[in-house]
């Protein structure tokens, strides 16, 4: 009874180590996108400028209320 009880924890601890190295790796490519969304909300001036602000700075005063910042 207890060889199948270690047999079913193995697999649970195999199948939450992928599913974290599949998070993580899912979290590593969605990086551009956000990049990608975060410069599309910058002034020319700003990308220009080559100033790197957070994704947060990039929103204030476009789309969030100034009640929101």
């Amino acid at each position: 009874m207890y060889k199948g009880l270690g047999i079913a924890r193995g697999r649970w601890l195999g199948a939450i180590a992928t599913y974290m190295v599949l998070l993580a790796g899912a979290v590593v490519l969605m990086i551009p996108f956000f990049w990608m969304l975060s410069t599309s909300l910058k002034t020319l001036d700003e990308v220009n400028t080559g100033r790197s602000r957070g994704f947060r700075a990039s929103l204030s005063g476009r789309i969030m209320p100034p009640s929101l910042n």
